[in-house]
């Protein structure tokens, strides 16, 4: 398949498998001459050097499971930094919470492993000119979903003094613990958890955790001290 006429993508992969990656990649430049494969990361922290050394690429093909940094906090990574880059999650096992915490994290689309290339360059081809490609795990429904607010109330005006209060927790420090790193007394962290489970509209603090990572306001693992 030719698209001589059609303006060249950037692509980049980020995925431990690097050396099926290479036979893909060949397939995609060969047949789908708009796509210029700009590198192979074999994970989140290696895509990070590499687009020191090269620069962002237009779109990233992101695997969910990678040791070091995975896809999610690869992808929350690119929002920050790349917000233009658009991210196809690629993943052997597409379940429901990976949709769903991709998504949140900022994918434009989700491909399981074994569609076939030529599926993968519709989807490349379908994130670069519409901004998300919809399949049989992304539909407009979902889309719609997201945009009306599957996220908390409020979920953007978390004050900084309760939004550090999560992340410690999500750290695993204690109410005397928040309270000493914060300056601040036991009972003014118990306010702001009170505030918190308002906010996420939950009743404990394990909820309120799964609901802030499911939002992608903190990482799927507890940062190491």
């Amino acid at each position: 398949m030719k698209q001589s006429n059609m303006p060249s993508i950037t692509v980049a992969f980020v995925d431990d498998h690097t050396d099926i990656l290479q036979h893909v990649a060949y397939y995609l430049q060969t047949h789908h001459t708009c796509i210029t494969v700009s590198f192979i990361a074999r994970d989140g922290a290696d895509m990070k050097a590499q687009i020191s050394l090269k620069g962002p690429p237009q779109v990233v093909v992101m695997d969910v499971q990678m040791p070091t940094i995975d896809g999610y906090r690869a992808t929350e990574w690119l929002g920050t930094r790349f917000p233009d880059v658009r991210v196809i999650a690629y993943s052997a096992f597409v379940t429901t919470n990976t949709i769903n915490d991709m998504l949140l994290y900022g994918a434009r689309g989700i491909l399981a492993k074994g569609s076939g290339s030529d599926s993968l360059a519709e989807a490349i081809l379908a994130v670069a000119s519409r901004g998300y490609y919809l399949n049989e795990y992304v539909t407009e429904q979902v889309l719609r979903s997201l945009r009306r607010g599957s996220l908390p109330k409020g979920i953007g005006k978390i004050p900084d003094r309760r939004r550090t209060v999560l992340e410690l927790c999500h750290e695993g420090l204690l109410d005397k613990q928040i309270a000493d790193r914060m300056g601040i007394s036991v009972n003014s962290v118990a306010d702001h958890f009170r505030s918190l489970f308002v906010q996420f509209d939950v009743h404990d603090r394990v909820s309120l955790i799964s609901k802030a990572m499911a939002c992608g306001l903190l990482p799927h693992q507890r940062p190491t001290q």
